[in-house]
């Protein structure tokens, strides 16, 4: 990867924030995490209930070519339309964003329950005007989700918490959101299922529409009345005066990162090409084709969630700093990053051990609950990572460009799922080659570590001073706002930067010394 090109200061505006009481997890954080679960769990609900709706009555004519062409039209979607729609949210206020991004899910979700209310079956054949209308609802709340789910906690949570007095709040909040939306996984779908057996497939997913439709006002509330409270919300990004810099694309913003977070985003997006997901359509189908006992396969979903939240809980242990107090600026950041970094490296190497284990125990041919224990275990290795990855995300990340990076993520996410269902349907679909599916799972595992790794050795944390504006590295908004008194600061800046101006007071690092 090419290092950053140099910054231009003048191209960078910053509006200052007033005086106000510093925001904590115990005021804003906890009304963040209760807009994340009301959204996830109402969302979770109707997700799980459409496929069902969409299998038709059960019998001979069910058929899963149409839950199949929803899953290829939401992919789709995301994967070609998410970067565009996070950059437009960085162009855009927070409030209005969110407020369109929610209407756009109301108007997908609307669509959806209309199309399931109306399908008649009739024999083999179906609506298809109906199916259409379900494929385009999913399709537009796929790319709504961009911003509705995943700008609270990368783009409002680091806004509310800016600054290195507040990374503790920052990082306690992160945690808090992770758990919340754990549960919400696993509320959800029984939601959902609670809704299908009371009601019936079809009355079932309408009801569980209607219920994720009404759900979108109380969310919206929560995070509108934030947006009142506090003036870090309103206050707007950083935003480039240069005309050219507007027209650069999502993905090249995404590449461009200062701190390298782009190779941090490829390794996470890795780790969704994965067969060994407790909760995943073609895990189970294995399992039920290995005469597991249905309740065997619900304890291990049970598990895989449970194990989830003992990840979350000691990775965030694990990655806790001393709080005290730093001179040097952006210091108190800095020493968080460096905890994650390692804590983060941790969690996958975690995750590719009981990878391994369970591609062992599924060659040995009969040790299916050693297979399934391992799959359970290695969701706290991922679940670990992906708060360790969150909270880098957070604080690395330009603010001028949250968006854009949040939509490329989504569109290299939704690659790997695509990827690996084309690539079951090609060359695994029999269930004696569900080993060597798992075999390529673990692969990718491996190459979202190597990628970590990566980042590591060419991405250093520097305690430098920039003592003239004319310097050889890129900096992100956050850290020029940190740019005060004698120049000096401490962020995350490619290996292999160039020596730092010299100080106006004789001294200087002719070259960064690295943070340890």
């Amino acid at each position: 990867m090419a290092p950053p090109q140099k910054t231009d200061y003048n191209t960078v505006a910053i509006e200052e924030t007033g005086q106000e009481e510093a925001a904590s997890y115990t005021n804003e954080g906890r009304w963040l995490v209760c807009s994340e679960v009301i959204t996830v769990v109402a969302a979770r609900a109707w997700e799980f209930s459409v496929p069902l709706a969409l299998l038709g009555p059960p019998g001979p004519h069910a058929s899963l070519r149409a839950p199949a062409a929803l899953a290829l039209a939401t992919t789709l979607a995301t994967a070609t339309l998410a970067p565009r729609t996070g950059a437009w949210a960085d162009r855009s206020d927070r409030r209005r964003a969110s407020r369109v991004a929610r209407l756009a899910q109301i108007l997908g979700t609307a669509l959806g329950v209309l199309g399931v209310a109306s399908l008649v079956y009739d024999g083999s054949r179906q609506n298809y005007a109906a199916l259409s209308l379900v494929l385009l609802g999913g399709a537009v709340e796929s790319v709504a989700a961009v911003v509705s789910k995943n700008a609270p906690k990368k783009d409002w949570a680091p806004a509310l918490f800016d600054g290195d007095e507040l990374v503790d709040e920052l990082s306690r909040t992160t945690s808090a959101l992770a758990t919340a939306g754990q549960v919400a996984e696993v509320v959800g779908p029984l939601l959902g299922a609670l809704c299908v057996s009371c009601l019936g497939p079809r009355r079932g997913a309408c009801a569980a529409g209607v219920l994720n439709i009404a759900s979108s006002a109380p969310a919206q509330a929560v995070l509108d009345s934030l947006y009142a409270k506090c003036s870090k919300l309103r206050t707007p990004r950083a935003v480039r005066e240069v005309v050219e810099e507007e027209k650069v694309n999502a993905w090249k913003r995404w590449a461009a990162q200062p701190s390298g977070t782009s190779l941090i985003t490829l390794a996470f997006c890795c780790l969704w090409f994965t067969a060994l997901a407790p909760h995943g359509a073609v895990l189970t189908a294995f399992l039920a084709t290995q005469r597991a006992d249905p309740e065997l396969i619900a304890v291990f979903r049970i598990c895989g969630a449970f194990f989830g939240f003992i990840g979350i809980a000691v990775f965030s242990q694990c990655s806790r700093v001393s709080t005290s107090d730093e001179s040097v600026s952006g210091a108190r950041s800095a020493r968080r990053v460096s905890s994650l970094r390692m804590a983060s490296l941790g969690a996958l190497l975690f995750q590719l051990t009981c990878a391994c284990l369970a591609v062992y125990a599924l060659r040995d041919g009969d040790m299916v609950l050693v297979f399934c224990a391992a799959v359970a275990c290695s969701r706290a290795g991922l679940y670990a990572f992906d708060v360790g990855y969150v909270e880098l995300q957070q604080l690395l990340v330009d603010e001028r460009d949250r968006g854009a990076c949040q939509g490329v993520e989504a569109a290299l996410c939704g690659a790997m799922e695509l990827g690996l269902a084309l690539t079951t349907l090609v060359f695994f679909s029999e269930p004696s080659s569900f080993v060597e599916l798992a075999e390529l799972s673990s692969l990718f595992v491996l190459l979202a570590l190597v990628l970590f790794a990566a980042w590591l050795a060419l991405y250093r944390i520097f305690d430098h001073i920039h003592a003239e504006r004319d310097h050889g590295h890129a900096h992100t908004a956050q850290d020029l706002k940190r740019l005060a008194g004698d120049g000096r600061h401490v962020h995350v800046a490619y290996a292999g930067v160039k020596a730092c101006a010299r100080s106006s007071h004789g001294h200087a690092h002719p070259h960064p010394h690295p943070v340890p």
